[in-house]
């Protein structure tokens, strides 16, 4: 899985760091823009079991899944690419 993914609808953010609250806040408001236009579909997450609290979404133009950690203390959240091209 090298490079970014090219697409529009799901490449708006890029690889993300939030280094503040309001950082995160501000991406916050751009996911869900994405999602009320049908162009990120919030999937099942595969390790359910995870430590942290993450949600899972999927590009309805390109079907690239990503992944959103929610900040939580000191560790400030992140959202990446985790699987480019996904069938259905």
């Amino acid at each position: 899985m090298a490079g970014d993914p090219k697409c529009d609808s799901c490449s708006f953010y890029g690889r993300a760091d939030f280094p503040t609250e309001a950082a995160f806040a501000e991406f916050q408001k751009h996911l869900f823009a994405k999602i009320s236009a049908g162009e990120l579909v919030e999937v099942e997450d595969a390790d359910p079991e995870r430590f942290f609290h993450s949600s899972q979404y999927r590009c309805a133009s390109c079907g690239c899944r990503w992944q959103l950690v929610h900040p939580d203390q000191a560790f400030r959240g992140t959202w990446k690419a985790i699987d480019y091209h996904i069938d259905g």
